[in-house]
């Protein structure tokens, strides 16, 4: 049996996640290479239900479910790898995600939008510079922080180094996203770069809603303008 749950915790659960979790129990062996899609279609319910159900469960999420399968299995099977790269992957959004706090965010949104020009640095200088590292200290970018910030530039670096990565050092704000400690490739720096997606993605996002609202609010006050004028 892959979920255990006593009788208690059984009667609280809806009739769907009680069939949720016996296709689970008696499909082990599939579920490691199945999606949470497949599973919600074979239950007649949703991913959401799926994901609530796994959740209720004590397991953060169904990719770690699929990952605990796997890792028990004692076979080499090309899904037990996936399987632990998918995990690596969900831990490493999951870890970025939940160390964020709004006020970051907020701050860093109203950095971008007061400046006149923004630079995008991942390897040259203006009002603000933004500027991704996975060390925190790779030269060429800390060599162009130290000389923008001599110019007066407000720096933004977002990084897995840590506060006392020399960036987030030199940095007006710093944005600290998690990395995994397990690298697949010793060879050449192949350390993910998904966290540092993951806050592009967040502020791209959050500043596009925001500049869309302005959009909209100043459109709905032109439009009451013109009736004022003509009525």
């Amino acid at each position: 049996m892959l979920i255990r749950i006593d009788q208690d915790f059984h009667e609280h659960l809806t009739d769907t996640e009680k069939a949720v979790i016996s296709f689970l129990n008696s499909n082990v062996d599939k579920i490691s290479t199945m999606s949470i899609s497949d599973v919600a279609e074979q239950t007649f319910s949703s991913p959401a239900t799926v994901s609530r159900t796994i959740k209720k469960c004590g397991i953060s999420g169904f990719a770690e479910l699929r990952y605990l399968i796997s890792k028990e299995s004692k076979e080499e099977r090309d899904d037990v790898s996936v399987n632990e790269i998918f995990n690596k992957s969900m831990l490493e959004v999951s870890n970025t995600i939940d160390h964020l706090s709004i006020e970051t965010i907020l701050a860093a949104v109203k950095e971008i939008r007061s400046a006149n020009r923004v630079y995008l640095l991942s390897r040259g200088l203006s009002e603000l510079v933004i500027i991704y590292s996975l060390s925190g200290k790779t030269p060429e970018l800390l060599k162009a922080a130290e000389n923008a910030a001599s110019l007066g530039a407000r720096i933004i670096t977002i990084t897995c180094g840590g506060p006392n990565a020399p960036l987030a050092r030199i940095a007006h704000l710093a944005v600290f996203v998690y990395k995994h400690s397990h690298v697949s490739i010793k060879s050449v720096d192949a350390t993910s770069r998904l966290p540092l997606y993951v806050i592009s993605r967040i502020l791209i996002d959050y500043i596009t809603k925001q500049m869309s609202e302005e959009e909209e609010k100043a459109e709905r006050a032109k439009e009451a303008k013109r009736k004022a004028r003509y009525f």
